[in-house]
């Protein structure tokens, strides 16, 4: 019987709010090295044989000395216990110079039994019988190719771990992270055309297996599944069914694998019931907005670092007028317990300009983000220095730019 530990989307050092705690360290980024160490902990406590880590241990390809050293320590933690930790490159652990080399490879460290690489596909035998084969999100655009050189060894146990997309035949859609610029989709015929006994795979942030129809088990038999990541980063994170921490997978005489998924504490994180309040007034407003901050208020409004809670309220159909009537003075003193407090609302419109613009704040509206890169198309083709580009590249190119211009405005949506 071989035990192994599977974790994915640390995303160690990963910063929100202006919060510090006593060290004077991010709340959000405390949050994420707590969730790692305690997740440390339980694998040694567990015993396991090695740990797979698949992509983006940290949050940017350029993480701080503070970040490289926490995460150092925790794999100097398990070479401490004996347990080896195969790492892979993910979306966050990169940047787009082909001549860069991934973050997660300052980690690289053989013998403490650390084994990060910075090729975009490794193969190890972890134990006899057993091959681990690794395929890094780096070089993303010739991730194509080179998926064609991954093949599982004959009459063995082989296990795949990778970092992206995924299309889901089961359920007819392409599965991927919230607001990520850069998407590889794995290749279908890399796991219809070989006979894996099982993929263990990072980038999205929800753990299950794909094609499950209840989101808690393998009901479509594919054996592939995502860890989700260790922490849930703000709204932009869909609350997971299972939780957020690691998975534990037995892998008997047999070959057959078993998952004991693991759960670990998070920040307490409310997205209240969105408020329509085309036929409330003011005051009906601030008190159904009272109603849900105190169901958050475990220890009244006294404010404690450690289980301080996320909040967002959405208001709809609510005037300007109506929005700046709202008793702020009592609704900001009913959220001084909290680590962050939005509140996200939407004029009363017109059903036309409604249909039209949708929740867009005023500066989007009417603004289609082809028309930029309509523009930056024109200029990638016409412009001199870049007349010696080959025809290939200046596609993928745009296609980028096009991907960031709609993050950009996916992230101004969610800060209004």
């Amino acid at each position: 019987m071989f035990k192994l530990a599977h974790i994915s989307d640390p995303h160690a050092g990963y910063k929100a709010t202006s919060l510090v705690n006593t060290q004077g360290i991010n709340l959000r980024e405390a949050d994420g090295y707590l969730a790692l160490s305690r997740i440390i902990t339980e694998i040694i406590e567990e015993g396991v044989d090695a740990t797979v880590w698949a992509g983006d241990t940290f949050h940017q390809p350029s993480p701080d000395i503070r970040t490289i050293i926490f995460v150092q320590n925790q794999l100097r933690r398990l070479w401490s216990a004996g347990i080896p930790a195969y790492l892979l490159a993910g979306n966050h652990d990169t940047n787009d110079i082909r001549a860069d080399i991934a973050a997660s490879r300052v980690l690289h460290d053989p013998w403490r039994k650390v084994f990060s690489h910075a090729e975009p596909y490794v193969t190890h035998e972890i134990a006899d019988g057993i091959h681990l084969h690794m395929v890094s999100h780096h070089m993303y655009g010739e991730q194509a190719d080179t998926m064609k050189l991954v093949k599982p060894v004959d009459g063995e146990i082989n296990i795949l771990s990778t970092h992206g997309s995924i299309f889901d035949k089961y359920l007819h859609e392409t599965l991927h992270a919230e607001q990520s610029p850069r998407e590889i989709v794995i290749p279908p015929t890399l796991l219809d055309d070989h006979n894996w006994s099982y993929s263990l795979f990072g980038h999205i942030h929800e753990r299950g297996w794909v094609g499950s129809t209840d989101g808690m088990t393998d009901t479509a038999k594919s054996k592939i599944y995502y860890n989700g990541s260790t922490i849930r980063r703000g709204f932009s994170d869909k609350e997971a069914k299972l939780g957020r921490g690691w998975t534990l997978w037995t892998i008997d005489e047999s070959g057959a694998f078993t998952a004991d998924v693991r759960t670990i504490a998070q920040r307490p994180q409310y997205d209240f019931a969105t408020i329509d309040a085309k036929n409330l007034n003011a005051s009906d407003i601030t008190e159904r907005i009272l109603n849900n901050l105190q169901e958050t208020q475990v220890n009244g409004t006294s404010f404690d670092a450690r289980i301080a809670p996320i909040l967002r309220q959405t208001i709809i159909n609510i005037s300007p007028a109506k929005y700046q009537a709202l008793d702020w003075g009592t609704i900001d003193k009913n959220t001084k317990h909290a680590m962050s407090w939005s509140v996200k609302h939407a004029t009363l419109q017109s059903s036309s300009s409604k249909q039209q613009n949708k929740e867009l704040p005023e500066h989007l509206q009417g603004f289609d983000n082809s028309d930029v890169v309509k523009g930056y198309d024109e200029w990638v083709n016409n412009a001199p220095s870049l007349q010696g580009v080959e025809t290939t590249t200046k596609e993928q190119v745009v296609e980028q730019a096009r991907n960031f211009v709609k993050l950009g405005q996916e992230e101004t949506l969610e800060s209004e």
